[in-house]
């Protein structure tokens, strides 16, 4: 996440799932893996959804309409920031955020106390959502600070928290499908979870939302996400399965 996001049409449909999946009385802890800001590209512009003759925009406003007019209000009066996003209303009450920024470069010890730090303030939190700016990442790699890592995932699911993952689809071989496919496997590995699931949200570009999920939690979790199906039709695909919901098909 980086502040400049805040508003544009992927911060409306990510925040109109976590506002689905909270309303199941599911404590909501946040951290938003806050990135340092970037300029050089478009990304944090896509923000035309907001305007009342926009054809998308006139689509996307029923799914959530009270978060559609605080957003357009936050975007209008250029508060575009994780702190502005707190204060405006549209996390369910009570959330926690944990928003200490990562930081390009940082050393493995230094990553460390950020993560341990996040895992502590957001302990005791049922679900847990991790907004990296590109997503999740297994092994190393360059620019860790755009990543959420897959040990750091798998604590906080050890720590008994249901865990959604932003990640930003790529063009990697095979299409969505594959990439979906690869991602799930990754965070059950990582996380140890048979039942894992995704939303995928495909307004201006392709986001995946990976879920894994609680034993305790999952028929809950399932029925959320089938309202959300309903409500978000059009924009976002869910597949998500919970015992309870297979053992009644057969």
């Amino acid at each position: 996440m980086q502040d400049r996001y805040a508003g544009d049409v992927g911060d409306f449909m990510k925040l109109g799932l976590l506002r689905c999946l909270a309303s199941s009385d599911l404590s909501l802890g946040i951290n938003w893996y806050l990135a340092p800001e970037e300029f050089h590209n478009s990304d944090g512009k896509h923000i035309a959804y907001l305007s009342s003759t926009n054809k998308i925009g006139r689509k996307l406003e029923p799914c959530d309409p009270p978060l559609y007019l605080a957003l357009r209000e936050l975007v209008e009066n250029q508060q575009r920031s994780v702190i502005s996003l707190e204060a405006a209303g549209v996390l369910p009450q009570d959330t926690e955020t944990f928003a200490v920024p990562l930081e390009r470069g940082m050393a493995t010890s230094q990553r460390a106390r950020w993560h341990n730090n996040g895992l502590s303030f957001l302990e005791g939190c049922e679900l847990v959502f991790l907004d990296p700016d590109n997503g999740m990442r297994v092994g190393p790699g360059q620019r860790l600070e755009k990543f959420a890592l897959a040990n750091e995932i798998s604590d906080y699911f050890a720590a008994g928290s249901t865990v959604v993952v932003y990640h930003h689809a790529d063009r990697s071989k095979g299409g969505v499908p594959a990439q979906l496919r690869r991602r799930l496997d990754e965070l059950g590995e990582a996380t140890g979870s048979e039942v894992c699931g995704a939303v995928v949200a495909r307004r201006v570009s392709c986001r995946f939302f990976l879920i894994a999920a609680q034993p305790a939690h999952r028929d809950t979790l399932a029925l959320r996400l089938s309202d959300y199906a309903i409500r978000w039709r059009g924009h976002a695909e869910v597949s998500f399965d919970s015992p309870a919901r297979e053992a009644a098909r057969s």
